[in-house]
């Protein structure tokens, strides 16, 4: 059995809803209210306050202002900085005959900086020599400097005080110690090795240099450490440099040599580098390590 309806679309007509007829009712049959309007009442809750953040308030005192780029002063000083540097830079160029970039054209500072590079550059090729530019600044002007290294094939020998410190309060190595203080005398007086104690030194401006930073810091934790380090240097150095002077230690050291007994493999070591020395201070008893420096 179909229950289905048949629905043609092709025929199917649409059927228009009756409209009602409203009537609007008369004044008098509105009727009254049993009780008056209830207003909305306040709830017990007070809307919760908006304030602006105090530290709004406070957000300029936080703002950096920036001076302006360029003013009147600043203009006059960058002019004199350029003219500095390219007199300095002329100069410098005709110094290793260099026809350097044309580059005043470019704004400041980038002129300066592509100079220096071009200049740099072209100074590599044709010199080996020549380590690095440098753009110093005072209070009078501005110029460049340049460096040089030249590598002379040799090298800088210092006479090692620690261990000998050391060895000359260990009783195992005091025999040791007498015989390589008799070699570091030789190198004190004979060969004229540099000592750190001594002013004219490389290594004492190493070590006041580093004294200086030292007093100066104040950032540093470990500022006391660093402190208590060059004490202990300046102290051994004072101390073993009087036993080094004293030349007795010459006078006695082919006999040092003669007794010294070889039990270990250090022995051997000492007894070899005192051999060699010895060997040198008897041909050559008045060569230092500059005879041949130019």
């Amino acid at each position: 059995m179909n229950y289905a309806t048949p629905h043609y679309i092709g025929s199917y007509q649409y059927t228009r809803t009756e409209t009602a007829t409203a009537i609007a009712p008369t004044v008098g049959r509105v009727r009254q209210l049993d009780a008056k309007t209830k207003g909305r009442q306040p709830s017990a809750e007070r809307q919760t306050e908006i304030r602006t953040d105090s530290n709004v308030a406070n957000a300029i005192l936080k703002c950096t202002f920036l001076p302006k780029l360029k003013t009147a002063k600043s203009v006059q000083a960058c002019q004199k900085t350029e003219r500095d540097f390219y007199k300095s830079l002329s100069r410098l160029a005709e110094h290793y005959s260099i026809e350097p970039m044309q580059t005043k054209d470019f704004d400041f500072p980038y002129n300066i900086t592509l100079a220096m590079w071009d200049m740099e550059t072209k100074v590599k090729r044709t010199n080996i020599n020549w380590d690095s530019f440098k753009l110093v600044q005072d209070s009078k002007k501005t110029y460049l400097t340049s460096e040089e290294r030249y590598n002379t094939g040799t090298t800088l020998y210092y006479i090692p005080i620690v261990p000998l410190f050391k060895m000359l309060k260990d009783p195992k190595r005091k025999k040791n110690a007498q015989l390589l203080l008799s070699v570091c005398s030789y190198l004190y007086h004979i060969a004229q090795i540099p000592y750190y104690r001594q002013e004219e030194s490389y290594l004492y401006w190493l070590y006041e240099m580093m004294n200086d930073w030292v007093e100066q810091d104040e950032q540093t934790d470990d500022i006391e450490k660093y402190k208590c380090e060059l004490r202990n240097a300046e102290y051994t150095g004072d101390k073993i440099e009087q036993k080094l002077f004293n030349r007795i230690n010459l006078q006695v050291f082919e006999q040092r040599l003669n007794r010294f007994k070889i039990a270990d493999a250090f022995d051997s070591e000492c007894w070899q580098v005192a051999h060699n020395a010895f060997a040198l201070l008897t041909e050559y008893p008045n060569a230092t390590i500059f005879r041949n420096a130019l």
